[in-house]
């Protein structure tokens, strides 16, 4: 049980600080646990986190326009750019017809 605590007041934290990187539309640097155990770093654009099946992920958009998703539990650290970089949005994009696109039930990813 404690351990379960332990992740879930980290997700929290992790989430709060993601979420913070989207209102304020700053890049982010972001630590990645891959499947080999292998700390992965990644430089994205945070668009939204979407829940599915009971996991949260983090949809974000590469600087080479690659649309990457990463489950917020295996997010092992986040943190702004030097620059601060901020992105922005195309006017007409449209977030809940973007999570759907790659959250289709029919989709394999």
């Amino acid at each position: 049980m404690m351990k379960d605590d332990r992740q879930t007041k980290y997700v929290r934290r992790i989430m709060a600080e993601i979420e913070e990187f989207i209102r304020e539309r700053h890049v982010m640097e972001l630590i990645y646990l891959d499947a080999n155990g292998e700390n992965m770093y990644y430089r994205v654009a945070p668009i939204c986190i979407k829940e599915h099946d009971s996991d949260r992920y983090l949809l974000a958009s590469t600087e080479d326009d690659r649309v990457l998703i990463f489950a917020i539990e295996y997010i092992t650290g986040v943190g702004e750019t030097e620059a601060m970089t901020t992105f922005s949005l195309p006017e007409n994009f449209d977030i809940e017809r973007f999570k759907k696109r790659f959250f289709d039930i029919g989709k394999v990813m």
